[in-house]
Order: C-alpha cells, then sequence, then structure tokens
C-alpha cells in the first residue's frame, strides 16, 4: 500500500552511497618539459607518462601515510599526526581504510528505522497518520542526504582549493630559483 514511500527511501539510499563513494581522484605527472600537470581524467595522461602517474585522493589517507605527508609539507610535526590517529580509535582507522563503510552502516540505519516505523504504521489506526509519519521520515532521509552531501562538496572543495593553493607556492618558488639574481644581468646578456 505505501509503496511509493519505500521506492523513495530507495532511491534516497542510493543516491547516498553514490554521493559518498564518488570521491574524485587527482592524476599528477611531470611531462618532458618539467612542468607538473594535474588533471582529473586519467585518459588525458600521455601514454608514455601513465607509469609516473601519482594519484591524488580527496579521501583522507590511511594513518600511516599521514606522518610523511606532515614531513613532505612541513606544516607540522611528524608526531602530531600520529597522536591524532590514536585518539580516533578503531572505527575511524577502519572508516578512513574503507571509505564505504560509513554509508553502507548509515543505510542500515536507515533501512532498519523504516522497518520499525512500518512495525509502528501497520499498528495506528488512521492510515493518514501513517502517511504522515512515511512523509516524515522521507524528509527527514533526505535532509540526512543533503547533510552528507553538502558536508563532502565543501570538504572536497577545501581540499582542491588547499591542493591548487600548495601547487602555485610550489611553481612561484621554481619561478624564483630558475630566475636570475640580479634583473639587470638579464639586460647586459641581451
Amino acid at each position: 500500500m505505501y509503496k511509493p514511500a519505500g521506492l523513495f527511501l530507495l532511491a534516497g539510499c542510493l543516491l547516498l552511497v553514490f554521493a559518498a563513494t564518488s570521491f574524485a581522484d587527482l592524476y599528477k605527472y611531470t611531462d618532458a618539459r618539467g612542468v607538473v600537470v594535474i588533471t582529473d581524467k586519467l585518459e588525458s595522461v600521455p601514454a608514455r607518462f601513465r607509469s609516473s602517474v601519482k594519484v591524488i585522493r580527496d579521501a583522507k589517507p590511511a594513518p600511516a601515510a599521514e606522518p610523511a605527508a606532515a614531513v613532505d609539507q612541513g606544516a607540522q610535526p611528524a608526531a602530531a599526526p600520529a597522536a591524532e590517529t590514536a585518539n580516533e580509535g578503531k572505527f575511524a582507522e577502519l572508516c578512513s581504510r574503507f571509505p564505504w563503510l560509513k554509508p553502507i552502516l548509515w543505510i542500515a540505519a536507515i533501512a532498519a528505522a523504516f522497518v520499525c516505523l512500518t512495525q509502528i504504521v501497520s499498528l495506528l489506526p488512521s492510515p493518514l497518520l501513517g502517511r504522515a509519519l512515511y512523509i516524515a521520515f522521507t524528509l527527514g532521509v533526505l535532509l540526512l542526504l543533503y547533510k552528507f552531501v553538502a558536508g563532502s562538496m565543501a570538504e572536497n572543495s577545501k581540499a582542491l582549493v588547499n591542493d591548487a593553493t600548495s601547487l602555485v607556492k610550489k611553481v612561484n618558488e621554481r619561478q624564483q630559483e630558475r630566475a636570475p639574481a640580479d634583473p639587470n644581468s638579464v639586460e647586459q646578456a641581451k
């Protein structure tokens, strides 16, 4: 009798799975001129450079990889990320290793809540009240989906801005290293 609500909930859960697991991978390589190139499509990387491609993931790296990244960036000492990962616990470690785990658990929780809701609605004397409960449940699930998608988009865009900023800084540093010390010496060489 209430199949449209169940189908709508199933479609929302599938949207949650696809939105949560669609992390954008970036591919970074250095071309023949020494220019660092970053793209989001592996197909656009020339075949001769595919063996040297580094994959940059938007998701958090595994705890073992964090200290090395911190040392490379020079932003924080290597001991700080190790202490943070020790405080996060096993569940956070599992979620960082398996990014699909948290969405699956959310879907299981939503499905369990939906089963409980159908049991409660079957006990209600008014079908109109049951419909209202289904609508409220569906709106709650949609609000939760919006929160996850918006949060994921904000994190991904923040990570992309940070990556672009660090790349611009590196390019500027390389240009300054390659530039002659005295601008007058360039004019004299001409």
